[in-house]
């Protein structure tokens, strides 16, 4: 059986009363960045060093649009995570707010590998999405794209996975 499963939490922004939600910084702790224009081109996948966003904090206000609209900016930046460095932890995702004293900190499994980021041109709110492929990963290994994640399972195996979402206080 062929799958792939993904998970679309939406994070609001700011955090807290106070602040705005350009101001609040966004960190991915990933190690490849995905861009493909279509299903028919091939994928342009990039290494992402320590000292570039995603895996350095930067404000939202700073972030790369990927579309522009009537309606406004849009970012929806694809991110794998190869080798997890801690044990089980294949992803972490945090957004943090300074201005409140508060982060919203996701984590998960090694066997969610791929993130997708993603905020929308109208509304202030920022989502992290742990997927065990890249979006569209039937399509593109029909079309012979190397490696998008697609998982199968044999008859009788079981597949486990996990994330979670917390919050921690800074001050």
């Amino acid at each position: 059986m062929p799958f792939g499963l993904g998970f679309h939490p939406y994070f609001h922004t700011p955090l807290g009363p106070m602040g705005t939600a350009e101001s609040c910084e966004i960190a991915i702790d990933v190690t490849e960045r995905w861009d493909q224009a279509s299903i028919s081109s091939p994928a342009n996948v990039s290494s992402i060093s320590e000292e570039e966003w995603p895996r350095k904090s930067l404000a939202l206000s700073d972030l790369p649009a990927t579309t522009q609209s009537s309606e406004g900016l849009a970012r929806n930046h694809k991110f794998v995570r190869r080798a997890p460095p801690d044990g089980d932890i294949g992803l972490r995702a945090t957004l943090t707010d300074n201005t409140n004293g508060i982060a919203a900190v996701l984590e998960a499994s090694a066997e969610m590998s791929t993130l997708v980021f993603y905020t929308p041109p109208t509304a202030p709110v920022v989502s992290f999405e742990p997927h065990t492929c890249i979006p569209n990963g039937f399509n593109l290994k029909a079309a012979g794209i190397p490696d998008p994640g697609v998982l199968v399972l044999e008859p009788g195996q079981i597949w486990e996975a996990w994330y979670q979402i917390r919050t921690e206080l800074l001050h």
